[in-house]
């Protein structure tokens, strides 16, 4: 016979894993807006820290510690935008801000390693594919939660200002 699933019951026994699963969606609908949109709304990018203060509540496993430096790495990334007059976009340091008060420093630098490898990987790839042509020609893709194709190129290309061209060959 069928059992009555006790959804309180599992949320409060598995409290960690609900948070993940509920961030993870959280995570999977700003990249579907900012794929779609080009941006993402504030409110609703803002509203993930209901989810780091619903961590505390589901018995995290990340000390306070690797919170604080989640939270400090995702500030550097805040002045970086500044730094780049937004070539690093302010909606993807706050996301970074919240990223790490909600996983933790480590797991956050896990995160954004994979981030920027699958990043760099799809640019250097694009690169070979359009044989450094115009700058007009490569194409941009989001790979990840705001970490954008452009970004990464123009940072392997060490054209963060965005002014210069691509090599042509």
């Amino acid at each position: 016979m069928f059992r009555e699933i006790n959804v309180a019951g599992f949320v409060l026994k598995n409290g960690w894993v609900f948070c993940q699963i509920t961030f993870l969606i959280y995570m999977i609908i700003l990249a579907v807006m900012d794929i779609k949109r080009r941006q993402v709304h504030l409110g609703f990018l803002l509203s993930g820290i209901i989810w780091v203060i619903l961590s505390v509540i589901c018995e995290r496993t990340v000390s306070t510690g690797e919170i604080i430096a989640g939270i400090l790495a995702g500030a550097f990334f805040l002045l970086i935008s500044k730094l780049t007059k937004e070539s690093f976009g302010y909606g993807d340091s706050i996301l970074i801000v919240i990223m790490g008060a909600f996983l933790g420093f480590w797991s956050l630098m896990s995160v954004l390693f994979m981030a920027f490898f699958m990043a760099g990987l799809f640019s250097v790839i694009m690169l070979l594919k359009t044989k450094f042509h115009k700058k007009e020609d490569v194409v941009e893709k989001n790979i990840s939660e705001d970490i954008t194709i452009k970004e990464t190129q123009e940072f392997l290309t060490g054209n963060l200002s965005g002014t210069q061209e691509l090599p042509k060959q």
